[in-house]
């Protein structure tokens, strides 16, 4: 089984975000029954508040378990509502009430309001958060071996964010070709109110067992988080989409839409876990008859701080394929482990 050189690039490109400086402990956090901590803020993603202390070093606390907070450094703060602030937060005379003071004055709202807030850094490197994980699986029935790797990084800014992804399967089966599945992709979505937003999108993709050796990508959407609490995310989207596909013996352009479903919900019992759904549907333009479809899913448990076994299943479907020997469809699953920065 070849694994390709990119993988080790990407490999060097995620690691140097797992440096970062240990900052001052002058963040307090004010317990239901009366206790308060002393510590530095890192995030707020999922329910769980992320903190820093010098005693007892990183802890996860229950955001709907506390009473108040005050950080004095400058947040990048997400509502329920779909809004971006920048300000700081304290606690306010009313219970579950905090206000958040910015350049914009000081706004006043309930607690659970506030879905995700992470430090608002001015550099670059310190805006960036992921994941890296690995798997490999072997069948001693018919000599099947797999191996793959999946990693992604995130760029929040005050009014648009970058996700970029990259995910690969190698397979070796006795009496077959080995076989290779990759996808690349970059997204940039630009926030507008009431939690909707746009984006554009950038995608490469191989299959050798559908005999496709690429497929490039180039679209835009409109989409709209409808669910976005602290305990379940999901968004929709539709859009349009141009594409150049090369087999081995024949290259063509397509036009698609796009119709996307996403959705992530997150238990915070011992041990926590987290899964997510991916789905999306390519009705083709140019050729009606033509349907592609994708389904990506990934249930995480939580080992300890950051590291998750991981269990994952993907699954695509081209009805009408460029190549009269490929198969319509292609499907596996993963079990690995993977380790989130931020």
């Amino acid at each position: 089984m070849q694994i390709s050189k990119h993988v080790g690039i990407i490999l060097v490109l995620l690691n140097l975000q797992l440096i970062a400086l240990a900052g001052p402990k002058t963040d307090t956090v004010y317990f239901q029954n009366g206790d308060k901590l002393t510590c530095e803020f890192k995030n707020l993603q999922n329910n769980l508040m992320h903190v820093s202390t010098s005693d007892a070093g990183s802890l996860d606390i229950k955001w709907d378990k506390i009473d108040s907070i005050y950080i004095k450094q400058y947040l990048l703060i997400e509502t329920k509502d779909g809004e971006l602030l920048i300000g700081t937060i304290f606690p306010a005379d009313s219970l579950n009430i905090v206000g958040i003071a910015g350049g914009y004055g000081i706004r006043y709202m309930h607690r659970m309001s506030i879905v995700r807030m992470y430090p608002y850094r001015k550099q670059f490197f310190k805006r960036m958060s992921g994941n890296i994980g690995s798997g490999f699986s072997y069948a001693q029935a018919n000599k099947l071996s797999t191996f793959d790797f999946n990693g992604n990084i995130k760029y929040t800014s005050e009014k648009f964010i970058i996700k970029s992804k990259y995910d690969a399967r190698w397979s070796s089966e006795e009496g077959r070709d080995n076989t290779e599945r990759h996808e690349a992709s970059i997204n940039h979505y630009r926030l507008l109110p009431r939690r909707f937003f746009y984006t554009t999108l950038i995608s490469l993709e191989r299959n050798s067992e559908l005999n496709l050796d690429l497929r490039t990508n180039l679209g835009v959407g409109l989409g709209n988080n409808f669910i976005f609490n602290n305990h379940s995310i999901a968004f929709g989207a539709l859009g349009f989409q141009v594409n150049k596909e090369i087999t081995a013996d024949s290259s063509t352009m397509n036009s698609e839409g796009i119709i996307a479903l996403n959705y992530s919900l997150f238990k915070l019992s011992s041990p926590k876990i987290d899964l997510a759904i991916s789905t999306n549907v390519f009705p083709n333009l140019t050729d009606f008859e033509r349907v592609r479809a994708s389904v990506d899913s990934k249930l995480r448990w939580e080992l300890f701080n950051n590291f998750y076994i991981k269990y994952t299943v993907y699954y695509t479907f081209d009805s009408k394929p460029l190549s009269a020997e490929a198969k319509k469809e292609d499907w596996a699953t993963t079990v690995g482990i993977e380790f989130s920065f931020n």
